[in-house]
């Protein structure tokens, strides 16, 4: 073949334009194209404008499954050679695909019709064939996981290699680990999708081409919002062409989305404009009535319900954590592990004295947050939570600590749920059809927050637990985050205190 010459020593009037490379898809991108070809756009052309943090994780919070799944094949090699490096991936893989002695390739690369993908697991068969395995995070089949498959099964048969079987890897949500640590045979099961293919993979090289077509756009494809901005993955940039829900919108309407549905084709979108003759429900006729008026909604129960309990009132809220893989001996797949809780105890005389407990060290917190609650809670008194939560999780640790089994469902019959009181007797336009604490909050109680917290939401509270108890993570981080955890925690509790002071101030006390 010819030297292909370079384009610095061609004379000046040959040279032309410096063409721009094709841009490569990959099985995410491929997914994202499937999904909107706005979104494959923006996230190959314009990431800058997603939010911080979308693109940075690889395995979608599957990167400490990954390695016990190559732990299920002894001998399996790993490509250990990272993404933008991707010649040299395919390279190394080439030549272990052609050693016989390697049962297995993990993150093995390949590139074919413009398409670059690293497969999870490539499992080598005595016929020459391999199947593909690809590792997921999640206990069930989800529905991008044929098309996921499908456009790697195209680009290892482009490639020359034969797939015989391809699925998904996934968790077992039946798995309880043992005393000798993670079986990581039993922790997996496999569903085998060979048969569901078929499909999906007839339509990959007709995706591809019209995928790169669009990639080469000079504009933004113009797309209009709709279901897919959220199915099956929320897009990262929604904010480009979703227009926000005004203050007064319908979808605020509590009860079935019959009726947002309903009367969004009749053109109504403001809660303002809904016709007094609509047929609502109680709830959505107080939604409406607020909107109209601007002005909140106080049940005449509102009082009896707030006093139906027993002093000292015991304000409780827990935080969980609910590892992919089991941590502790006893514990489950994406099981919640009871970490810690917050205690505001409310006198008759209107004493406030604050107690908490959080298991900061990397073992099964079960019997140690049970004990401490029992002690703090006592015999006597209502306990006041936010949500059926609490009384779910105290079912599970009475099942899961049988010596303080008793003592635990003791505390059931004292619980008293303020959610079902606030739905139930009060409403205020600035709710927006959530009753969330951190929604009713500053309705009520303006002056109280979260937002000087390091940490404010729950989602992060969990996963900032499992980098504390990390021997990994530095002393001094780990020591920060502890001091988080008990700071949010105990705002949630006494968010509660004072909505019920503010609920029982406006009931009249």
């Amino acid at each position: 073949m010819a030297k292909r010459p370079n384009r610095a020593t061609l004379p000046s009037h040959l040279r032309l334009p410096m063409a721009q490379p094709a841009p490569m898809l990959s099985k995410s991108r491929y997914l994202s194209g499937l999904q909107c070809a706005k979104r494959l756009y923006l996230e190959v052309n314009r990431r800058d404008r997603a939010p911080v943090g979308t693109f940075g994780s690889r395995f979608d919070g599957g990167d400490a499954v990954v390695p016990l799944a190559r732990a299920r094949h002894p001998g399996g090699v790993l490509v250990d050679v990272e993404y933008g490096r991707h010649e040299e991936a395919m390279a190394l893989t080439a030549r272990l695909l052609a050693d016989p002695r390697v049962p297995a390739v993990f993150e093995a690369a390949f590139l074919f019709d413009g398409v670059r993908i690293r497969t999870d697991l490539l499992l080598r068969n005595h016929d020459g064939t391999w199947d593909l395995q690809e590792v997921r995070p999640s206990t069930s089949v989800k529905e991008t996981h044929l098309p996921d498959l499908a456009v790697q099964v195209y680009v290892l048969s482009g490639c020359g290699v034969r797939v015989r079987r391809a699925g998904v890897l996934l968790l077992d949500r039946r798995y309880v680990r043992g005393e000798g640590g993670v079986d990581v045979s039993a922790l997996f099961c496999l569903k085998d999708l060979t048969a569901g293919l078929e499909p999906h993979l007839a339509a990959v090289a007709e995706n591809v081409a019209a995928f790169r077509d669009g990639l080469g756009a000079a504009e933004v494809p113009a797309v209009t919002a709709g279901g897919q901005c959220w199915h099956p993955r929320e897009c990262p940039f929604t904010a480009e062409c979703v227009t926000p829900p005004g203050p007064f919108d319908v979808g605020q309407l509590p009860g079935s989305s019959k009726v947002v549905a309903a009367l969004r084709e009749r053109g109504i979108h403001d809660l303002r404009d809904v016709p007094p003759d609509t047929r609502l429900s109680p709830a959505q006729r107080r939604v409406v009535d607020c909107a109209v008026t601007g002005r909140a909604y106080v049940g005449p129960g509102l009082r009896a319900a707030l006093h139906a309990v027993a002093f000292p009132l015991f304000f409780l809220d827990f935080e969980t954590w609910s590892p992919a893989v089991p941590r502790y001996p006893g514990t489950g797949v994406y099981k919640p592990l009871p970490t810690q809780w917050s205690l505001h105890t409310l006198q008759r005389d209107g004493t406030l004295t604050h107690a908490e407990f959080l298991h900061d060290a990397d073992t099964s917190p079960r019997l140690a947050f049970a004990a401490s609650l029992v002690r703090a809670l006592g015999e006597a008194g209502s306990i006041v939570v936010y949500s059926k939560y609490e009384r779910t999780q105290i079912h599970s640790l009475a099942e899961r600590a049988p010596d303080h089994r008793a003592r635990l469902l003791a505390l059931v019959p004292r619980l008293v749920d303020l959610l079902p009181i606030v739905t139930e007797h009060y409403y205020h336009p600035q709710l927006r059809g959530s009753f969330s604490i951190k929604r009713v909050l500053p309705a009520l109680v303006p002056d109280l927050g979260y937002g000087d917290l390091a940490i404010h939401d729950g989602g992060t509270a969990a996963e900032m637990y499992g980098r504390m108890v990390d021997a990994a993570t530095p002393a001094d981080e780990r020591a920060a985050i502890r001091e988080g955890l008990l700071r949010y925690c105990e705002r949630d509790t006494l968010a509660m205190v004072r909505v019920r002071e503010a609920l029982l101030g406006l009931a009249g006390g």
